[in-house]
């Protein structure tokens, strides 16, 4: 038998077709039955390691070939249909999660959510799908984490801040070769607003811990040197605070802790 694979073969190696067949034919030729059934003929295709075989009648007479692209054209139908069924399947175990999950679709212009788990919907409302990702992503923060999967194709623990709510977002990027469309975006939010309270803010007061402001501190002076500007910190006292404590007791103290902070959060 030879193929068409053979022919590029031998005219890449500067053949003269005037050559014999025989010479360069593959042999011997691998038959299947027409009564034998499409796994035996793919069985024999991976064992041998080749790519068609030839189809025979009951007498031993060659009567067509079989190859592996006809396989896939025959299975497309089938297959596309399972690979339907598995991603219905995979999408019900991605609901269960604790983590929100969307899909975005990378169209050029704009990322488009076209999918997100039933506790991203509960989370968000389902308005979030087909709508584009900076409406749930401020843009600002959306660009960054963008151009982070455009370079690497993954981004790992991207904190981000949604009016009072923190995430943290980690995801990948897969390119496709759909038409209109660059790629699709697997992203993974985790609501981390109590662990960043519990670790930035005072359980009693709900104003930033002495850790946060220690850091905070930090990377301001750094950044005022570098752009040259002014900073200014306010340290203010409360007077006679131990004699409150001493007269009226720790929870009346604890009080007026709470009624000071929240006079300075609305100030």
């Amino acid at each position: 038998m030879i193929t068409e694979k053979d022919i590029l073969k031998i005219v890449r190696n500067n053949i003269s077709l005037s050559e014999s067949v025989f010479k360069f034919m593959s042999s011997p030729v691998v038959s299947v039955g027409m009564e034998d059934s499409l796994i035996t003929a793919v069985r024999i295709m991976n064992t041998k390691k080749i790519r068609s075989v030839v189809i025979e009648d009951q007498s031993g007479n060659a009567i067509g070939i079989i190859t592996n692209r006809d396989m896939i054209n025959n299975l497309e139908g089938d297959y596309t249909a399972f690979i339907e069924r598995k991603l219905r399947h995979t999408r019900d175990i991605l609901n269960l999660l604790p983590e929100m999950l969307l899909e975005i679709v990378d169209a050029g212009r704009e990322q488009l959510i076209i999918w997100a788990n039933e506790r991203a919907v509960k989370k968000f409302g389902d308005g979030i799908v087909n709508k584009p990702v900076t409406r749930l992503i401020p843009h600002e923060k959306w660009e960054k984490i963008y151009g982070t999967l455009g370079r690497f194709n993954k981004v790992e623990d991207i904190k981000v801040k949604r009016d009072e709510e923190i995430y943290e977002i980690s995801g990948f990027f897969i390119k496709t070769e759909e038409e209109n469309c660059g790629g699709k975006i697997q992203l993974i939010l985790r609501d981390i607003t109590d662990e960043v309270k519990l670790y930035t803010t005072d359980p009693l007061t709900g104003l930033y811990s002495r850790r946060f402001l220690n850091e905070f501190l930090h990377k301001d002076l750094e950044l005022s040197k570098r752009c040259q500007r002014q900073l200014s910190l306010a340290i203010a006292d409360i007077d006679d605070f131990k004699k409150l404590n001493d007269t009226y007791g720790y929870v009346a103290g604890d009080a007026i802790l709470k009624s000071l902070a929240r006079i300075m959060l609305k100030t």
